[in-house]
């Protein structure tokens, strides 16, 4: 796979790739894991495009804590990754429309050509 590829997929779920790291053995992943992808909302596309998804619709608590972890499950099966949600998370508010969204890390395991 390619990274032109993942960026693509991803901006179908409107996000966008922040950052992508190559993993080593003194990192603090698990074993098998050759890169990480930092993804991110793709402005100013997300917000309106969320406020569309059935996790914001359906009232219930984490919104966007439920949707990133579908969504971003759904990348990786449809790409034959594995997906990686550490249990460290920075957490940032966006005022219009109140949720907090929570990055999330994908696992690319095996790396990009």
């Amino acid at each position: 796979m390619t990274y032109e590829t993942f960026s693509k997929r991803a901006k179908v779920f409107a996000l966008t790739v922040l950052g992508v790291v190559k993993t080593n053995t003194e990192d603090s992943t698990p074993a098998g894991y050759k890169t990480l992808v930092l993804l991110g909302l793709h402005e100013p596309d997300f917000w309106s495009f969320f406020q569309q998804e059935p996790e914001y619709l359906d009232g219930k608590p984490g919104p966007l804590h439920r949707w990133s972890q579908r969504v971003i499950s759904t990348l990786a099966n449809d790409l034959g990754q594995i997906r990686y949600f550490p249990l460290v998370s920075h957490i940032l508010r966006h005022p219009s429309v109140g949720h907090c969204a929570q990055i999330e890390y994908f696992n690319h395991h095996r790396g990009f050509c």
